[in-house]
């Protein structure tokens, strides 16, 4: 498992409209894109030193099948 530095500041980059990521199910790699709703938009956030990114609150879940909005 990897370590999460923690750090005591971090420098707010905008609001989140988005990801796209690779995740592998079942032996396979997949590319997912996924748009947050406007309610449901978290935070990009950065280290202080730049880095970190950080995903900070929003109204979504990660589930089984991916990023769900809330």
């Amino acid at each position: 498992m990897l370590e999460t530095p923690q750090h005591d500041t971090v420098f707010m980059i905008g609001i989140l409209d988005g990801v796209l990521y690779t995740a592998t199910r079942d032996g396979k790699d997949e590319s997912y894109v996924h748009e947050f709703k406007p309610r449901a938009r978290p935070i990009l956030a950065s280290s202080f030193d730049g880095n970190q990114l950080y995903v900070i609150d929003g109204q979504y879940l990660m589930t089984e099948r991916g990023i769900v909005d809330q």
